[in-house]
């Protein structure tokens, strides 16, 4: 009976027709099926049938083209690609020659290993990745206050006063408030994604709503405005500093779960001088820091309230094309903790608190006159392996006591594990890298330097921008290997040349290289904090130093004995011909920068407007009211003399010099203008809010003196969509 149809089930079938023509058999009862065999020895398949001798032909044609196909690659793939891929990487030799010259072997670059720049995967939205409880929570108070408005039971109102008074009471008389019949029952409405706040309590963004029973309740700042940070300038301490003061920078790190903290707001570690999360070091930090510290060999690391990417890696950027720094990632709100010295965070490998290498050398008399060479990884994108491999064929005598290029035992009673005392042994240590990167320079060198060897440096092109002056020899100062290797044993044979690259060690330290790296004494995660608080401060990032400054014009308010703005502008106030002065009074008369509800406030033209001023995260507001019908004008000077004016709309502009900018936001309806070098002028007929936010120009990022900084742009938002304050009717 014939064979059933098994072309679903038999998964050789499109095989078995490749090769060889094949002789049509009838089926038999005893055939044994599928895969029985048939009454010539041969194998059916499917109603065909193949001799031994076909059989035999068909692996002798498989095997031919397994050679050819092995030929090709030799000859069209590096050799020694193929050899690491069949046998390990202990079995890698090099065959060339070793007058080949060094710029031939550092320009060998092996692209074929680089991880291709992966599409990055949208990013996450991390003020809205809220838990079930917390989204829940949102969901309750976006539908409240839908149903709430809806219904007309909200009655906006004001809260500069320090009560809820409503906005249509523009006739309010001066230094007293209006207030809609005592305590009450306040709504704040947050249409921004980011966090505010009100009196220390948070109004989640995205449509967070905050009830205010009794309103304002306990509140001893009740009269400051609603605020992103800090409902004052932002603090900068030397010392350790209080979450109690400034609200903490919170750091997550390689987690879907943004916000990881307890009810009261704390997380499962906090960075002070008592510990470091999960490695439980003691990191002092100017600033408030909080992180989970979950440390990978590639981070990605976000800031609590923020858009915020850092990426963090100690790995070269020819593996990890993560750690390119791209000089426009700032403006995507990416930033870098890498190796390389363009990062906003550098994380070198060297560090004060890891490595002591001011110490006597090696003794020349004991040490083996030549080098060592410790490496795993023989698949480097650099060739070092080919340089170590054409240096074993000098005479100079190099001793590859890892798994890469083995030739050599260490010495008696010296224990692989240790790899400092493996160094000591040898007045040379072929310190190379794996990759040629600017800035990426390893524990190879730092540890050799420590170690007290001499250091023979193969990888970082700007190396000796890193190192105390004369301590290394640079494999890239000589034409050839055979140059290289005749240098290293004339040096191993003349203690005196060999000593003069140990001198720096007896003296004091290379001031440049010694405040290169005296950041280093602050723990890197501090450093982020550090980072992240100036950044979102609007404060000043020393990257050079790594430490938070003031701004060349400090963000504190101050005003005068009249009350009249004279830091970080100087206000005046004239008639609407722009030239007469007009009278201004304020309840205080003193000069002061601490601003309070009795000295905020000042009365122009004999009560004709009011103006208070707030100085919440670091910026100057100005709220302007018309008690009676009239025209002024505002006039504001700053210290920017020699300036740029830059206006993008009617409502934002600002103006700036090489080192300060001072973006100006007035409300819809109302134009800033310049009136000279620094000064502007601002008509007032109506109500009218003012914001000035001042900043350092940045240098470090390219191209940002012509983009709004992230601070700058927080601020404008937040001037834009301010929260919504409503009293609730019963």
């Amino acid at each position: 009976m014939p064979l059933p149809n098994t072309t679903d089930k038999n998964p050789f079938r499109s095989r078995n027709r490749l090769f060889h023509s094949r002789k049509r058999l009838n089926h038999s009862k005893n055939n044994g099926g599928i895969f029985g065999s048939s009454r010539n020895g041969g194998a059916i398949r499917n109603g065909y049938a193949y001799s031994a001798v076909q059989l035999e032909r068909i692996i002798r044609f498989v095997g031919t083209l397994i050679s050819v196909i092995g030929i090709f690659c030799i000859l069209y793939f590096k050799w020694d690609w193929i050899i690491i891929f069949l046998n390990g990487p202990q079995a890698h030799k090099m065959s060339s020659s070793s007058t080949r010259s060094i710029a031939d072997l550092a320009a060998s670059h092996r692209d074929g290993y680089r991880p291709p720049e992966a599409p990055r995967p949208p990013r996450k939205d991390i003020f809205h990745h809220l838990n079930q409880k917390q989204r829940e929570a949102l969901d309750t108070m976006k539908q409240t206050f839908e149903s709430l408005k809806n219904s007309n039971r909200l009655v906006p109102c004001r809260l500069d006063n320090g009560e809820c008074t409503e906005k249509d009471q523009s006739s309010i008389s001066f230094f007293r408030a209006n207030v809609l019949g005592g305590k009450s029952t306040v709504l704040l409405h947050n249409p921004l994604p980011e966090d505010r706040f009100w009196c220390g309590k948070r109004i989640m963004g995205d449509g967070g709503t905050l009830q205010i029973d009794n309103f304002p309740g306990d509140c001893s700042t009740a009269d400051t405005l609603p605020y992103i940070y800090t409902s004052h300038p932002p603090i900068i301490s030397n010392a350790t500093a209080s979450s109690r003061i400034t609200p903490p920078v919170e750091l997550f790190w390689n987690t879907d779960n943004f916000y990881p903290w307890d009810e009261d707001g704390m997380s499962a570690y906090e960075i002070d001088p008592k510990s470091s999360g999960n490695r439980k070091e003691s990191i002092p930090c100017s600033v408030p820091c909080k992180s989970t510290g979950n440390f990978d060999i590639l981070n990605t690391i976000n800031v609590r309230n923020t858009k915020w990417e850092i990426i963090l890696t100690m790995e070269g950027k020819q593996y990890y094309s993560e750690a390119h720094v791209r000089a426009g990632a700032y403006r995507d709100n990416r930033f870098y903790a890498t190796t390389s010295f363009r990062s906003e965070i550098p994380v070198p490998y060297f560090s004060w608190a890891e490595y002591n290498i001011q110490h006597p050398p090696v003794d020349f008399a004991k040490a083996i006159k030549g080098a060592s060479f410790l490496a795993n990884n023989c698949g480097s994108q650099n060739s070092r392996e080919e340089l170590v491999q054409n240096l074993t064929q000098t005479a100079l005598r190099v001793d590859s006591l890892s798994d890469c290029l083995h030739n050599a035992e260490p010495p008696p009673g010296v224990d692989m594990a240790n790899k400092t005392d493996i160094l000591k042994e040898y007045l040379f240590h072929l310190a190379f890298e794996n990759q040629r990167e600017g800035d990426y320079i390893t524990e190879k060198l730092w540890g050799a330097l420590a170690a007290g060897t001499l250091p023979v440096y193969f990888g970082a092109p700007n190396v000796k921008d890193h190192v105390p002056p004369n301590s290394i020899v640079v494999v890239d100062d000589f034409a050839t290997v055979e140059d290289l290797a005749n240098h290293l044993v004339r040096l191993a044979n003349d203690r005196r040349l060999y000593e003069s690259y140990h001198a720096w060690r007896y003296q004091p330290i290379d001031k440049s290289f010694a405040n290169k790296y005296a950041f280093t004494n602050t723990h890197s995660t501090c450093r982020m904090c550090k980072f992240s608080y100036a950044t979102r401060h609007g404060l000043a990032w020393n990257q050079f130093q790594q430490e938070v400054d003031d701004p060349y014009i400090s963000h504190k308010s101050c005003r005068n004995k009249i009350g009249l703005v004279g830091h970080p502008f100087k206000e005046y106030w004239l008639a609407a011909n722009g030239q007469d002065p007009v009278h201004v009074v304020s309840e205080e008369v003193t000069k002061t920068c601490k601003l309070t509800s009795r000295n905020r406030a000042i009365d122009v033209d004999h009560g004709a407007l009011r103006r208070k001023v707030f100085d919440r995260d670091g910026v100057t507001d100005l709220v302007i009211d018309m008690l009676r019908p009239g025209s002024y004008i505002l006039k504001l000077e700053t210290p920017i003399a020699a300036s740029q004016f830059v206006e993008f709309d009617g409502n934002v502009s600002w103006i700036q010099d090489s080192q300060s900018r001072l973006t100006v936001l007035v409300n819809s309806g109302v134009q800033a203008t310049i009136a000279g070098q620094g000064t502007l002028q601002i008509p007032i007929s109506s109500t009218v809010y003012v914001r000035i936010i001042v900043e350092n120009v940045d240098h470090f990022h390219k191209g940002a003196r012509k983009v709004p900084s992230y601070f700058g742009d927080l601020m404008a938002r937040d001037f834009l969509s301010p929260v919504e304050s409503y009293k609730l009717q019963n």
